[in-house]
């Protein structure tokens, strides 16, 4: 789900020119998401069969 976000959020194509400029962006997001994150609210975990 991270990633998913990230990819969405962060990393657009051809907006750095350097893997300096890239890693700021994602340390800056990574902070700011931090600050505001909270939890997920997805599906329910799967059951599985319980084996004898």
């Amino acid at each position: 789900m991270w990633f998913s976000i990230v990819q969405r959020k962060v990393n657009k194509p051809a907006n750095f020119t350097n893997l300096t400029m890239l890693e700021q962006r994602l340390l800056n997001f990574e902070a700011r998401y931090n600050a505001t994150a909270s939890p997920f609210n997805g599906p329910p975990s799967p059951t599985f069969p319980k084996f004898a």
